[in-house]
């Protein structure tokens, strides 16, 4: 997500046109299976917020944590007891590529792995899941390269990812990695995808940010173009799992408000929107698990001001006169999915 932790080369234009008009064919095993419904929830009280909202069960949790602080082992604990199956840990690597791949963070990296290893060994039924490098392709995190971002350069994401894995798999052998680019960066994915060998999970992430950014994208404009040149793009395995690994938004903006749009409709049903592209998108290119980021605030994960409150994620907040119409409609739109 841009700002809280916060693709490279643009396509040829005549590909580009040509796959905006179509899906590619996915094998009989992806297409036409609904996605998996988790969350991204940083403490058990935000989770059962989510499951509540959602008022359904959810088996996958997405956690943040910076590569030298302790694993939330209480919490892991917490996810398992509610029936979590995947637990996905998101690592801020919070150096340049080029730091990274010298071995400057190995050593809290081992640690690291080990605790995840340990972990593991108690709770064989749940399969731990690191993110390291996410939205990799854009500008704001320390790792990121667009326009040569802190020094880094595209030809040096491959060498640091494949470090960072050899350092965690050698305390962790069969831990598993998710790769993880942002929608809407050029979607020039073969220039800084590391190798089918290094990767277990492909995950985007792209939201709705109508109130910081303005406009109004319905889920289908966030996710379609690029998730279409990903499962084009030669060399990706696409029986890999694909995962929308964040996703969510906000209020609209007054522009969008007037023009009568809301957090109700991006929910619901209609083309374009979340009921829609979850039922129909989805399946069609194989998306196997998405996590609704259902934060408070913008950026900190902090209750806002009075003032910010259209600045949010939260599926219902409370302290908007249409909460409740907004999570009927979400809950209605993912009734049905696993």
């Amino acid at each position: 997500m841009v700002g809280k932790f916060r693709l490279g080369l643009n396509v040829m234009v005549p590909l580009a046109v040509a796959m905006s008009c179509c899906v590619p064919l996915l094998p009989a095993a992806a297409a036409g299976t609904l996605p998996v419904l988790g969350t991204d929830a940083e403490s058990l009280r935000q989770y059962d917020a989510t499951v509540d909202d959602a008022a359904r069960p959810l088996h996958w949790n997405l956690n943040f944590m910076k590569y030298d602080q302790s694993l939330n082992t209480k919490m892991f604990d917490g996810l398992v007891q509610r029936g979590v199956t995947h637990i996905v840990v998101t690592v801020g690597l919070e150096n340049s590529l080029a730091d990274i791949a010298s071995g400057k963070l190995d050593g809290d990296l081992k640690k690291l792995s080990a605790a995840m290893f340990q972990w593991q060994q108690t709770n064989p039924r749940v399969q731990l899941i690191v993110r390291p490098f996410h939205e990799m392709n854009g500008d704001w995190y320390p790792w990121g390269f667009k326009n040569g971002h802190n020094g880094n350069s595209i030809a040096e994401f491959n060498p640091a990812w494949r470090h960072v894995r050899a350092v965690m798999r050698g305390g962790f052998p069969e831990l598993a990695f998710m790769w993880c680019a942002n929608v809407h960066q050029g979607d020039n994915f073969a220039a800084f995808y590391p190798g089918n060998d290094q990767v277990e999970y492909l995950s985007v992430d792209g939201y709705n940010h109508s109130t910081s950014h303005g406009g109004w994208t319905t889920m289908q404009q966030i996710f379609h173009d690029s998730l279409v040149a990903l499962r084009a793009t030669p060399g990706i395995d696409r029986n890999k799992p694909l995962v929308i690994a964040e996703t969510a938004t906000t209020e609209p903006d007054a522009a969008a408000a007037a023009a009568g749009h809301s957090k109700a409709e991006w929910f619901g049903p209609s083309h374009g929107n979340m009921g829609w592209w979850l039922h129909n998108e989805a399946p069609r290119l194989g998306v196997s698990t998405v996590l609704y980021f259902n934060y408070p605030d913008l950026y900190t994960g902090k209750p806002p001001s009075p003032e910010a409150y259209r600045n949010d994620y939260l599926i219902f907040d409370p302290q908007l006169p249409n909460a409740p119409e907004s999570r009927a409609t979400f809950r209605a739109s993912v009734r049905d999915l696993s």
